[in-house]
């Protein structure tokens, strides 16, 4: 009977495949007793994850480590030992998708199994027992009707939309013991990829295994090739394919070295026992006073969140001793985010108003609170909404505009700022190393993903294309902007 191959592009013209009795039995006990099989020696980071038993894996890896490689062998040791499995793999293009399924192709002839397509999907490989193990391009309406799924990789996970990403998910919800693998170089400090790698797990669920392997791990790389790319790319370029860095672009406003720096170990702001008192401690320093409080308000719509940011104004006591000259307190002005939120959709502009009002009375800011409102395309009727809810916080209204100049309007205290006044000042606290971000924030990797965004355009600062959402940038902007800027 004659044997077809089923490639991602179109079929090959059909022919015979000349197979050899099996060398070795198709049961294995582990995956790394099949690589052996098939005449492979993974390295000792390769190994380990082949016979890790963590049901979420994610690799952030260099380029030609070999991860593709090591990902077939797991899928086919998946599709062995569990009949009737089945195994998707998706990958930015159906392209892609079809290259690794013609590395699992490649093994099959050395275990004595046939080199066969399911009869339904064009990237695919039918097993005798049949199991299954489908390739498919990064398109969403490409995922609909599967289900019962045991194992799910992505492969180039940075390069595959994060729409798809999430419609996929739902393919294992009907087994438990399904494993994810995301595998990739990085791309930026954007998309599911970069969040999940960077994100702290929930307290119930699987936990993310988190393995980083750069070219320096690998030792198929040789140190003589590393010199010789590194002398001819861009630097965050080099960083990233072969460093596994999650670099920015040179167009970026914000470096991710720069973004970095930003973080601090400092403890989020707990609005549940902020009525303890505030805070004393922050980065082994005192406070020199009660801190002042910065609240940035960014008003969604239907589709986009509301975000409320709080950023600490302090003075903070650098040295026990005074000044020399003046005999004053020794103390350095920072900013830090303290807090930061989104409110869910479908939240009504009372509720909202009411949230933000608890928020300024509670007693844990105990500090002046100056309050600044993305008044944009809402005008009067949200402003008085707050006051109705008497809060405690002067109230600062902001109409962003695309201008130029900032303009005041004394008739309804509200200011005219430009977008582009607002990201500056963003910018300019980050780069003077002024504005910290508390890291244990649990938005702090969807505040730092929209920072990284930001591009500069023809004399401005723009928010990428890809990037879906800025409420959270421009909650903090707000903030920002008027605990830096004098009015």
């Amino acid at each position: 009977m004659p044997i077809y191959y089923v490639t991602a592009d179109k079929p090959r013209t059909p022919r015979k495949v000349q197979t050899t009795p099996a060398p070795v039995p198709v049961t294995f006990d582990s995956p790394a007793d099949l690589a052996a099989a098939l005449h492979l020696s993974p390295d000792p980071i390769q190994l380990d994850l082949l016979t890790d038993p963590s049901l979420r894996i994610i690799i952030n890896c260099c380029r030609q480590w070999g991860k593709s490689t090591i990902t077939a062998v797991r899928a086919i040791y998946e599709a062995i030992s569990q009949p009737q499995s089945l195994t998707l793999v998706l990958s930015p293009s159906g392209r892609q998708s079809g290259e690794f399924l013609n590395k699992v192709r490649d093994f099959l002839p050395q275990l004595g199994i046939p080199i066969r397509g399911d009869g339904t999907n064009e990237i695919s490989a039918l097993f005798p027992n049949r199991s299954r193990i489908v390739g498919l391009p990064g398109k969403e309406d490409t995922i609909r009707g599967f289900s019962g799924v045991s194992l799910l990789v992505f492969d180039e996970a940075a390069r595959v939309e994060d729409d798809l990403y999430q419609a996929v998910r739902p393919t294992i919800a009907t087994s438990p013991n399904a494993q994810i693998w995301v595998l990739s170089t990085p791309k930026g400090r954007q998309g599911f990829f970069f969040d999940t790698f960077h994100a702290v797990d929930p307290p119930t669920g699987p936990h993310w295994k988190r393995v980083s392997v750069p070219a320096s791990d690998c030792p198929r790389i040789p140190q003589s090739f590393l010199d010789e790319q590194r002398a001819t790319m861009p630097a965050h370029q080099f960083r990233q394919e072969y460093c596994c860095e999650f670099t920015s672009p040179d167009t970026a406003v914000l470096s991710s070295e720069l973004l970095d720096r930003a973080l601090l170990d400092l403890p989020p702001l707990d609005l549940g026992i902020l009525s303890a008192g505030p805070f004393t401690e922050w980065d082994n320093t005192r406070y020199h006073g009660n801190p002042d409080f910065f609240l940035g308000l960014d008003l969604g719509q239907a589709n986009d969140h509301t975000a409320l940011c709080i950023l600490e104004r302090a003075d903070v006591l650098i040295s026990d001793r005074p000044d020399p000259v003046y005999f004053k307190p020794q103390t350095e002005r920072r900013y830090a985010i303290r807090h930061i939120e989104q409110l869910p959709l479908g939240k009504t502009y009372p509720i909202i108003a009411r949230h933000v009002a608890d928020v300024t009375r509670h007693p844990g800011l105990n500090g002046a609170k100056v309050l600044a409102v993305d008044a944009t395309g809402i005008g009067t009727p949200f402003t008085d909404m707050l006051r109705n809810e008497h809060h405690h916080a002067r109230l600062v209204p902001v109409i962003i505009t695309a201008g130029d100049n900032r303009t005041y309007d004394k008739a309804t205290s509200t200011y005219h700022v430009p977008r582009n006044e607002l990201l500056t000042s963003l910018l300019l606290a980050l780069q003077k190393g002024i504005l910290k971000i508390s890291k244990d924030l649990p938005l702090a990797a969807v505040l730092l993903q929209e920072m990284a965004s930001l591009r500069y355009k023809e004399g401005r600062i723009e928010t990428a294309k890809s990037t879906q959402h800025d409420d959270l940038v421009f909650a903090a902007a707000l903030a920002t902007w008027r605990a830096t800027v004098k009015l």
